[in-house]
């Protein structure tokens, strides 16, 4: 459960980031803000999931 919690987070934060730096070159940085923001906590849910397991 917790590897596909992970995988589902890491999966999340691809995508938004990948969203959030299309949208900065197409809209400039008040648009790519908050996507970027998504991005970086599903990072840092990643990351905490990860120093729990150990």
């Amino acid at each position: 459960m917790l590897r596909l919690k992970i995988t589902l987070l890491t999966l999340t934060a691809l995508i938004t980031g990948g969203g959030a730096l299309y949208l900065y070159a197409r809209l400039g940085n008040a648009v790519a803000a908050p996507a970027l923001l998504g991005a970086l906590i599903a990072v840092t849910c990643v990351l905490r999931l990860l120093t729990l397991r150990r």
